[in-house]
């Protein structure tokens, strides 16, 4: 297992900065959208909820194998991905927190219990290009620590 990480770490460290920035925005922006878009369908709740956990879940699962591996594994999730995932699982909290308002808001409207406000939809959408600049936020400071760490320790 230990040369799947040396595989890993090397494979990383010859990847560019924006690649991994890319990459890293790419991976954590599609569960983003799709919460987002489950926001429009009342379906979309426990959709959210098993997008939440999967993604929680795989967190673990790496976390788990790079701890089990070596220091190497240790010192790379604490330097890079732990730093990032702070900010992304916070704002996806966010979002499924205005996914499920959404919702309720949606569902309200069409059992004609509550009148949705003009506002509603503009509010949802700049609420999501917010949550949106925070992940290019997370997925820089996951670039720049992957950097800093093979800048640091060089293997």
């Amino acid at each position: 297992t230990i040369n799947i990480l040396e595989y890993c770490l090397t494979t990383k460290n010859e990847i560019s900065l924006f690649r991994i920035i890319f990459n890293s925005f790419c991976s954590n922006t599609i569960p983003l959208v799709l919460i987002f878009l489950s926001g429009f369908s009342y379906i979309g709740i426990p959709f959210t909820i098993v997008l939440f956990a999967i993604k929680g879940l795989s967190l673990g699962y790496i976390a788990g194998y790079l701890f089990s591996v070596s220091a190497k594994g240790i010192g790379y999730y604490l330097v890079t991905i732990f730093p990032a995932n702070i900010i992304y699982f916070t704002i996806l909290i966010i979002n499924v927190l205005y996914s499920y308002i959404m919702t309720k808001d949606i569902v309200l409207c069409i059992s004609d219990k509550k009148k949705l406000q003009e506002n509603t939809l503009k509010n949802y959408t700049i609420r999501f290009l917010i949550i949106m600049l925070l992940s290019v936020t997370a997925a820089l400071i996951e670039g720049l620590f992957t950097k800093l760490y093979f800048y640091l320790f060089s293997f």
